[in-house]
């Protein structure tokens, strides 16, 4: 069972959306968090949506947001009512994810503006906002532990799990870990392929 599955759950999700001052909706398998997040919002709701799958997932445009089970964390927040400035409220998601994915240790996460975060692989996660008088929708999809990834996106697309990076290898740690430098910091590399390059 997967962390995120544990909303499944009425007491967690209760206990957890009492901590976060949100209610949660969450739903194994969705056409999109952020299609109910409007559908919600239409209704007159505040809340976060959370999905282990999108069978629709979208982007911004005609773009699709690919998912299999349990291998993202899907999200769409409901805020009502709508925030002073939602333009830069929505632009300031993708900031928010980044600085997110930072304390987790991904420290080369980064923005392409205006909705995408990227790593030295490819984007690994995406924001979208939907807004409406009285209230805006905010998703993020991020990629956690994908498999291999679908052949029309494998060139741009990556994964937490599969993060890639740059540097110089300056020591073992006393636990294994293999420590690299890299231009975000000294980074530690406990399993995975390296290659030596140049």
């Amino acid at each position: 069972m997967d962390r995120l599955s544990l909303l499944a759950d009425h007491a967690v999700r209760s206990a957890f959306g009492a901590a976060t001052g949100w209610e949660i909706e969450y739903a194994t398998s969705l056409p999109s968090t952020q299609d109910r997040g409007r559908e919600l919002g239409r209704a007159g709701t505040a809340m976060l949506v959370v999905a282990d799958q999108q069978t629709g997932g979208h982007g911004r445009g005609d773009k699709t947001w690919l998912s299999e089970p349990g291998a993202s964390l899907l999200a769409s927040w409901v805020f009502r009512p709508t925030p002073a400035q939602p333009a830069l409220f929505a632009l300031l998601a993708g900031v928010a994810v980044a600085r997110a994915l930072a304390t987790f240790g991904v420290a080369d996460a980064g923005l392409k503006w205006p909705n995408d975060v990227w790593l030295a692989g490819g984007k690994v996660a995406g924001c979208l906002a939907h807004g409406a008088a009285d209230h805006v929708v905010i998703g993020i999809g991020i990629n956690v532990s994908q498999g291999e990834l679908p052949r029309e996106i494998a060139g741009t697309a990556t994964s937490l799990s599969a993060p890639a990076f740059r540097g110089t290898a300056a020591a073992l740690a006393d636990d294994g870990a293999l420590l690299v430098e890299t231009p975000y910091g000294q980074q530690r590399v406990l399993a995975g392929e390296v290659r030596v390059v140049g």
